[in-house]
């Protein structure tokens, strides 16, 4: 910045010998030779002014701009996931998107095998998954904005990598924040890792926290 503001003072104080050197080579008199050079000082002042202006309010709007998104799903790893993004967001002014994803999608017709009673169980039950899942978010919302946070909530339903990483692309995220759970070698093996698919093919950081 300094090195910058006597780049400028040097540019400005060229400008003015350029404009002085002009009135003089018109046969101008000491007094317009000095009011030309200071109407030059003048416009290139006023034009650093306004590009300084500028460009501030260009990283605000970028620092305001900046989400992240934490999966959550209410567990003790999750949480961690959580105050994490919380203290980034607060030293740094980012906007926290609190995600969590049902497993299980109402959108899907049921087998034809399926009567409709156990179809209306079931839709029971995944609206039931729902409201849990919204106290749970309003809840953790609510806390991170008693302490100074910008937060959103989104619930979604599918497979939980797959909407976290449609989501992260859809709201344009800057980082994907995720908690995870120490499951064991087979289990990963046979069920896969929401949180390695996310890394694997995120567009955005991906900050993995246990």
């Amino acid at each position: 910045m300094r090195m910058l503001s006597k780049r400028m003072a040097i540019l400005a104080m060229v400008l003015a010998t350029m404009a002085m050197t002009v009135a003089w080579l018109l046969n101008a008199t000491k007094e317009v030779m000095l009011l030309i050079a200071l109407l030059a000082l003048s416009a290139f002042i006023n034009d650093t002014v306004e590009t300084s202006v500028r460009l501030e309010d260009e990283q605000k709007s970028e620092k305001r701009s900046m989400t992240i998104l934490v999966g959550t799903d209410g567990s003790e790893e999750s949480i961690k996931a959580v105050e994490y993004a919380a203290s980034l967001a607060i030293d740094k002014g980012y906007e926290v998107l609190l995600v969590h994803v049902v497993a299980m999608d109402p959108r899907i017709p049921p087998s034809i095998w399926v009567t409709p009673e156990i179809e209306a169980r079931d839709r029971k039950f995944i609206e039931e998954l729902r409201k849990a899942a919204e106290n749970m978010l309003n809840d953790i919302a609510r806390k991170l904005k008693e302490i100074g946070v910008n937060v959103r909530t989104r619930i979604e339903f599918g497979d939980p990598a797959e909407q976290i990483l449609r989501i992260a692309d859809e709201e344009n995220v800057n980082m994907i924040v995720l908690g995870v759970r120490g499951i064991s070698r087979w289990k990963k093996i046979l069920m896969g890792s929401v949180s390695e698919k996310v890394a694997d093919e995120a567009k955005v950081p991906v900050m993995i926290v246990r």
